[in-house]
């Protein structure tokens, strides 16, 4: 599947936003909460995938070879996508706030194909779930 320029950068800007709702529903205190496990892994999932589009989004950008790097850098953040995911999927989220790092991955993931209809449903309660706005 090709995903146009204007995706990318509509996904990235999802992504900052998903980000933002992950940091607002992460416990503050040290206090261990029995979600604490899964919602740091949720968090390295939503960073890396972010950072995984960055660099494709760069890539477009760049001259060759920095270009090949680039894309090279972002294939290395792929690598483990499906073992990462699975992990997540595999952690049964006790709190809300574990409930909503999870629904903050899945809008990440979907966040990449915005125009998709099939998400549209998704996305919106992933997005009433992390607590997150669209303006």
């Amino acid at each position: 599947m090709t995903v146009s320029r204007e995706t990318r950068r509509r996904a990235l800007l999802a992504g900052a936003s998903a980000v933002a709702a992950l940091a607002a529903t992460a416990p503050i205190s040290a206090a261990a909460t029995p979600d604490t496990a899964l919602i740091r892994r949720c968090a390295d999932f939503v960073a890396r995938f972010t950072r995984q589009w960055e660099l494709v989004e760069l890539s477009d950008t760049l001259p060759w070879p920095a270009s090949l790097d680039a894309e090279r850098a972002a294939r290395r953040l792929y690598a483990d996508y499906d073992e990462r995911l699975q992990a997540i999927a595999d952690i049964p989220a006790v709190t809300m706030e574990g409930m909503r790092a999870k629904a903050t991955v899945l809008m990440k993931i979907i966040s990449v194909d915005p125009d998709n209809q099939d998400n549209l449903f998704a996305a919106a309660l992933m997005r009433d779930l992390a607590g997150a706005t669209q303006h």
